[in-house]
């Protein structure tokens, strides 16, 4: 599973026979070689292969935290989005609403707040 980038692809006759516009083509992307309708390699500049063998030697765990921490703070940025939509629409509300009565703005307030509208859907969301 992993990420996929524009990718050329040509057969191994057509390699063989066109080896360096093979090579041109796989400093910018990396090319599939196929044989019988298969890939069977994938040629791929110096740098990236490089880059590929430093990624390999990350352990595990780190790169897995890492991820977990940026899906974190991707749910808080959306949740803190989520807050601020609420909060704009209510005041959206409260402002058509323009009751004549203080008592009509404060039930007005308590229906609006009883929405829990600026509540954590769920407790595993409200994580900072």
């Amino acid at each position: 599973m992993g990420v996929r980038s524009k990718r050329d692809a040509m057969n191994a006759t057509d390699a063989k026979n066109r080896f360096g516009e093979l090579l041109d083509s796989a400093r910018s992307n990396p090319v599939t070689i196929e044989k019988n309708g298969r890939a069977v390699a994938v040629l791929v500049s110096a740098e990236r292969f490089e880059l590929y063998q430093a990624l390999g030697n990350i352990p595990a765990e780190q790169v897995n935290g890492r991820i977990s921490e940026l899906i974190l703070k991707g749910l808080a940025f959306e949740r803190q989005m989520k807050v601020e939509q609420d909060y704009l629409e209510f005041n959206r509300a409260l402002a058509e609403q323009a009751p004549s009565k203080t008592g009509e703005a404060a039930s007005f307030i308590e229906k609006m707040m009883s929405a829990k509208a600026f509540e954590p859907e769920d407790e595993t969301e409200d994580f900072f």
